[in-house]
């Protein structure tokens, strides 16, 4: 990925990756005994394989499609704004209702939370996507409306975070905060140095840590905690310096990678993001993507000097420009 052309190449590749993969969780939502072999072996085996069941494509499992597929939806709105012809910005706007409606049927609390804190953040903050903002989220209401089997049942599970009869918290958010506590209680110095890695700390405490955050120290160890805060402060850091960039191309870029990072951060609070291979992957690409966009800005700074160096070397020798671009 080496200047402007190659980043608009690789937005495009991956936003019809994205609508692929959206695509393929709607036909597992409603075919799923026809799509089984994308089905998780638990869920085949509890007899869940059933119109209505928890959809995940092929993104291995339910929560891991709707993080991947919201994270999408905001490269997506990048690659919308750099679009220079009104109808791919109509295809932009389809494909991202795509992405809607694939992320209501993985019934993924997580994965639409995180979307919907982002959308909203962007519809009151941002600069230049308030509009794109906006229209979103109201396009998240349409889906809704439509899909009104798939909503019922998200709405059922929404209901499970918070039980306002009991005036308390469900048992499953109780489960998540003493999953929490209990990979801090069962986590030995040795793991705390050199980590115990997901599969083991899974056998020692009957289940997954569920947070990104509570891996990076009881199962990557010092040295995981040590690379996730050095990749947010080298992006947070190329993304103050892109942000001042007076290209609006570059801009755009590094305002996408910013908002997909955001979306990621909120889904990893209760999920670990870093075991799953398509929340994983997608944070790297998003890391390298902004890493691109700073090389691609490094370069037109070099090429500015570079001519304005010239021109004084022109002026210098007193010769023409007209003769030295005609030679």
């Amino acid at each position: 990925i080496d200047d402007e052309y190659d980043l608009r190449r690789q937005l495009f590749v991956f936003s019809g990756a994205a609508v692929a993969g959206a695509i393929l969780v709607i036909a597992t939502y409603y075919m799923p005994y026809r799509l089984e072999a994308f089905l998780a072996p638990v869920t085949v085996e509890k007899g869940m394989a059933d119109v209505g069941a928890r959809a995940s494509g092929a993104f291995m499992n339910p929560n891991s499609a709707a993080g991947t597929l919201a994270c999408a939806v905001a490269l997506m709105i990048a690659s919308m704004k750099l679009s220079r012809h009104q109808w791919t910005k109509v295809i932009s706007y389809i494909s991202i209702f795509i992405l809607f409606v694939a992320i209501l049927m993985t019934r993924s609390r997580s994965g639409f939370l995180a979307l919907g804190i982002v959308l909203l953040l962007m519809a009151l903050m941002s600069r230049y996507n308030k509009k794109v903002g906006w229209s979103l989220i109201i396009a998240g209401v349409v889906v809704g409306f439509f899909f009104v089997g798939a909503r019922e049942l998200f709405r059922e599970r929404l209901g499970q975070i918070y039980d306002p009869m009991l005036g308390a918290w469900a048992q499953n958010v109780e489960g998540r905060f003493s999953t929490w506590s209990g990979y801090f209680e069962t986590a030995s110095a040795v793991d705390y140095m050199v980590g115990q890695g997901p599969r083991r700390g899974r056998d020692k405490n009957l289940t997954e840590s569920h947070s990104a955050y509570v891996s990076l120290i009881t199962v990557y160890g010092i040295g995981g905690l040590v690379w996730g805060v050095v990749v947010l402060f080298l992006f947070l850091r190329k993304y103050a310096i892109l942000k001042k960039f007076p290209d609006p191309f570059i801009h755009v870029m590094a305002s996408g990678c910013l908002w997909a990072l955001m979306i990621w951060g909120l889904y990893a609070m209760t999920s670990d993001a870093l075991s799953s291979y398509y929340p994983r992957y997608l944070l790297f690409f998003t890391v390298v993507l902004l890493d691109r966009t700073y090389a691609a800005a490094r370069q037109q700074v070099a090429a500015y000097y570079a001519a304005e160096a010239m021109d004084e070397s022109i002026a210098e020798a007193g010769r023409p420009i007209a003769d030295v671009v005609y030679s």
